[in-house]
């Protein structure tokens, strides 16, 4: 207990122990950098649209099975990624929170509590059982209802602050005291390393004194006296946020003091991530963060996608993953994922001059001065200078130095630097000192350069659009013309993306109809064509882009044939999208810094390992700005790669996995037995065994994965163990049912698998559904003895067979009749047209559904349909005719019933009748309109009238929950009522006839 002076011996050991914390904590904690050069931070916003019961987040915490917990000013927040579980006040449960409106969370890991800080005192959830104790100024003596700050001693006792002085509860006996403090107001409590207990308060800073039991002032003149937040980064160096002053570093031997100040300092949170960057929470200024190197970072809130939702930054957390979460009050929660970042770096903005064109983003390069030119479809050239200012250059043909052309394909620097540029029918040279550009190559008229590749400083080659290819010598003029329609200077195709020369000499050309290669020292080109059903060949004919990576492999960009590489045995090695590639269409080609390939693609980004094969797709919940890239791609020296898309351009830094990914923890949160929540006071099922009734074979279960990466996109997999014979993949749907499962022992086991290929455990739960007594040993015993006696009598039947001869054939043919008509019975429940049940089925089997949904008061919904105009059709083309339409008919509503409860009936003629067992209005409502739907669109051709048959129907629907007393006639004619009216109103549409027995509303036309 810390209620004597500590000796030299016990803070010494007390700093040891410190230092081996925060070690471990580094461990504890996955360890990334959530600020990197080159890229932005992204905060993901989660609001109400995502179910947060509340816009105000106070406090985040997150418990030992890895949930995250929200304190929000409209109740406690559970969230696993995908949803939340609020726990809110009820002013008549004294098993509920105290209060809504929560100031503060502190949670014990060792007993897997939260306790809550409220503007109505304190309340203790015990997580495991779902249970709150509540702690009140007038039940317990808080010293007032408004709880600040929570902490707990070794000794198990609770220190609470609040408007109102300092408090310490006995959590076992409920006892607590008072401590008067010094403004009374408490706003933060710290332990720092030598055991001291520090208290932030609107007095200053303050300790309290464990030998004479009392709150004391410290003996520092502080720039401010609003103590919001105690912390030390470093033993010995209490990092203090103060209100109006900023962050103040307090050296506790020495008093010297260290300011940092902000354009906002109105401190009111802070905490140190596991890469050693402090975040600082103001009250207007948005999130500041300081590196471990010193270097600052304001977030502001700009109302733009991956900006702060709020200015106010009311909490922050980091949790076991490294992600850090961001409380504000107003905006929500915000999570910034060091997985995710922005990389977009350049992209149009309406609103700034400085920003760059609109468009698609022909080609990216940077010249030898550390100008970045961007190439925009039908905008001309962007350059960026070293100062970032964006300069832009138009097509003008009055003015002497202006590009002639504003479609501006493809950018090379020549071996002495230069720049050139295809610019329509001519090849252009920048000119850096007048700024401006010349003609260096003048095309045939009219001919649309496209591509580039500069040999040496004598031979240029050209690609064009539609004339083939150029072999220009830059020393004469002259040049070498190649075409398809050429046998002399022949090439597949005159439409050429791409060319390049790889290290061997080979100029390698990609056109829209084949890829072509000129060996070195020669002058005809070899053509490489897709052979249909070769996967050692092209996938297709179309190669957009040519890329040879440090290695010296050659790999393609193809459009509808994903990418390949290139084997110097003539095959190639293709990724498609059944492989992981985000599309088949491969637009640009880099290298990262380890060696894996980065692809630009129309739905995205691909980074494929060469050694493994393996891929991971981007998305632009990964940052990367958009699905749709470009042709316009570029490596820079610093390793970075720039891709352009419709977004603007994506600048990746080399590669972006980072550390060891953690496996999530996966949980089976929810178990339904007969559509009822078996326990809903759980926060999982894992390891726990269920034992059931014999009836209790529908069962319903929810699991979730803690991946808060891409929650969205986890995908599980499952297996009832006792049922199932293998693994049953279900991909992101996290739910799975079991109806009419037998008597016996099943263990339900799942794991999941996240976005980026990381795997769970595999996690279960067990259950028993008890055997009926018809099935039980003794049972069986008893079936044996009567078979015994059966077969006694059968003995004895036979003895006297002589003399009973007649009258056992006669028994005989009265049991084949009996049977002939049993079978007879059976064959007339169906409709001999349509295959669908009879009406005389649907009086029986609707009494059977009735009873069963009396005892569980489940809702039952009739559809009735009623072709229009069906006599026309008979009329018209006969009943021949007609009854094959009845049979497609029919045909079709029983194909859009999925369920096996749910039943089709001819009611009579052109009339069918539906019956949906535990469906509400809605539910019927939905497949009325697929068969309104599905319908209008049957088709059915006439080929004696060369005539197609196109109908609509007339719908009648009815819901409701039977009692004792409701008879099939009477619902019956309620849902033809419905019809009726359809009919009466033009027809083809739907009415639906609202009614629980007893009350009769309108009827609904629709």
């Amino acid at each position: 207990m810390r209620f004597r002076s500590y000796s030299i011996k016990i803070a010494l050991l007390l700093l040891i122990m410190y230092v081996l914390i925060m070690y471990s904590l580094s461990f504890a904690v996955v360890r990334y950098d959530l600020i990197r050069e080159g890229t932005q931070l992204a905060f993901e916003i989660i609001g109400r649209e995502e179910g947060l019961s509340n816009l105000s987040v106070s406090s985040i915490v997150q418990d030992v099975n890895g949930f995250i917990w929200f304190g929000t000013q409209g109740g406690l927040n559970r969230y696993d990624g995908r949803g939340f579980k609020i726990y809110a006040n009820d002013p008549f449960n004294s098993n509920t929170l105290v209060h809504n409106l929560i100031q503060t969370l502190f949670y014990d890991p060792e007993k897997n509590q939260i306790w809550i800080g409220t503007y109505q005192g304190l309340s203790r959830f015990d997580i495991d059982s779902e249970t709150f104790t509540n702690y009140t100024v007038e039940q317990n003596g808080l010293s007032n209802p408004v709880v600040v700050a929570i902490d707990k001693d070794d000794a198990g006792n609770l220190w609470i602050g609040t408007l109102d002085g300092l408090n310490r509860l006995n959590p076992d006996t409920g006892e607590n005291t008072v401590f008067d403090v010094p403004g009374k107001v408490i706003r933060d409590i710290y332990w720092d390393s030598e055991g001291k207990m520090w208290l932030g308060s609107y007095s200053g800073l303050l300790y309290f004194d464990f030998d004479e039991m009392a709150v004391k002032t410290a003996d520092y003149k502080l720039p401010g006296l609003s103590v919001m937040t105690i912390a030390e980064k470093t033993p010995g160096i209490l990092t203090l946020g103060i209100w109006d002053e900023g962050i103040v570093r307090l050296d506790l031997k020495t008093g010297n003091q260290y300011i940092n100040q902000f354009s906002d300092n109105r401190i009111y949170t802070y905490t140190i991530t596991s890469d050693m960057t402090e975040w600082i929470g103001t009250w207007g200024g948005g999130l500041i963060a300081i590196t471990a190197e010193g270097v600052r970072h304001q977030f502001e809130s700009s109302g733009k996608l991956g900006g702060l939702s709020h200015n106010i930054v009311y909490s922050l957390f980091q949790d076991d993953t490294g992600m850090l979460w961001v409380g504000t009050n107003g905006g929500g929660a915000c999570k910034v994922n060091p997985l995710k970042r922005n990389y977009v770096q350049y992209a149009h903005d309406s609103e700034d001059a400085n920003s760059i064109d609109q468009g698609k983003i022909n080609s990216i390069i940077r010249d030898n001065e550390g100008n970045l030119w961007i190439a925009v479809y039908n905008e001309g050239l962007n350059r960026i200078d070293a100062e970032g200012v964006v300069h832009k250059y138009k097509a003008n043909s009055n003015l002497s130095g202006a590009l002639t052309d504003t479609n501006i394909i493809d950018m090379k620097l020549d071996t002495i630097g230069r720049l050139l540029i295809t610019v329509g029918d001519e090849i252009m040279l920048y000119q850096p000192a007048t700024d401006s550009f010349s003609t260096l190559v003048a095309l045939p008229s009219g001919v649309i350069s496209y591509a580039m590749e500069i040999v040496d400083d004598q031979i240029l080659w050209v690609g064009t659009h539609s004339d083939g290819l150029f072999k220009i010598n830059l020393k004469n003029g002259h040049y070498d013309h190649y075409r398809y329609d050429d046998p002399n200077h022949y090439i597949s195709d005159n439409l050429i993306y791409d060319i390049k020369m790889d290290h061997r000499g080979r100029l390698w050309v990609a056109t829209n109809n084949g890829l072509n290669y000129m060996s070195k020292g020669e002058n005809i080109f070899d053509v490489i064509k897709a052979e249909k059903g070769n996967i050692a060949k092209l996938a297709s004919n179309t190669i957009h882009v040519i890329f040879e990576d440090s290695e010296n492999h050659l790999w393609f960009g193809l459009v509808g044939g994903g990418i390949t590489e290139y084997r110097e045995d003539g095959t190639f090695r293709t990724f498609l999208e059944h492989d992981g590639m985000p599309s088949n269409v491969v637009l640009g080609i880099l290298e990262g810094s380890d060696g894996r390939i980065w692809a630009s693609t129309q739905n995205g980004l691909a980074i494929l390992s060469p050694e493994t094969g393996d891929i991971f797709a981007l998305t632009p919940d990964d940052g990367i700005g958009g699905y749709e890239f470009n042709s316009g791609q570029f490596a820079d020296s610093d390793g970075k790669m720039y891709f352009g898309g419709q977004h603007g351009i994506t600048v990746i830094p080399g590669n972006i996995t980072e550390g060891e990914l953690k496996p999530p923890r996966v949980y089976i949160t929810d178990v339904e037995v007969l559509q009822t929540p078996y326990d809903n006071k759980m926060e999982h099922f894992n390891g726990m065994h269920l034992d059931l009734g014999q009836d209790e074979t529908l069962l319903g279960f929810k699991f979730i994965a803690l991946d808060f990466d891409s929650p969205e996109k986890v995908v599980f997999t499952y297996r009832m163990v006792g049922f199932d014979t293998s693994w049953i993949y279900s991909g992101t749907v996290d739910y799975v049912t079991y109806s009419k499962l037998p008597p016996g022992e099943y263990t339900l086991e799942v794991f999941a698998e996240t976005a980026r290929g990381v795997t769970s455990d595999v996690v279960s739960m067990s259950l028993t559904i008890a055997t009926p007594w018809y099935k039980t040993t003794f049972a069986f015993v008893g079936y044996a003895i009567l078979t015994v006696l059966v077969a006694y009598g059968v003995f004895k039947l036979w003895q006297g067979r002589v003399i009973r001869k007649r009258n056992d054939e006669l028994a005989k043919l009265n049991f084949m009749l009996n049977e002939a008509n049993q079978q007879l019975e059976a064959l007339s429940t169906k409709d001999p047209l349509t295959g669908t049940y009879n009406r005389r089925y649907f009086m029986t089997r609707l009494e059977e559904e009735m009873q069963l949904a009396i005892r569980s008061e489940i809702m039952i919904s009739l559809i009735m349909v009623d072709v229009d105009n069906f006599k026309e059709i008979n009329d018209r083309f006969g009943h021949h005719f007609g009854d094959q339409y009845l049979e497609q008919l029919g045909e079709l509503l029983m194909r859009i019933l999925k369920r096996s409860t749910d039943f089709v009936v001819r009611y009579g003629g052109d009339e069918f009748l539906l019956v949906l067992f535990d469906t509400d209005s809605e539910g019927a409502m939905q497949i009325a309109q697929k068969i309104k739907k599905e319908t209008q669109a049957l088709r059915i051709y006439d080929p004696r009238k060369s005539a197609v048959i196109e109908t609509t129907c007339s719908i009648g629907v009815f819901s409701f929950i039977p009692t004792a007393g409701t008879m099939t006639k009477q619902v019956t004619k309620l849902v033809d009522e419905a019809l009726y009216l359809a009919k009466r109103e033009g027809k083809n549409r739907i009415v639906i006839h609202e009614e629980i027995m007893g009350v009769n509303d309108e009827l609904e036309l629709i």
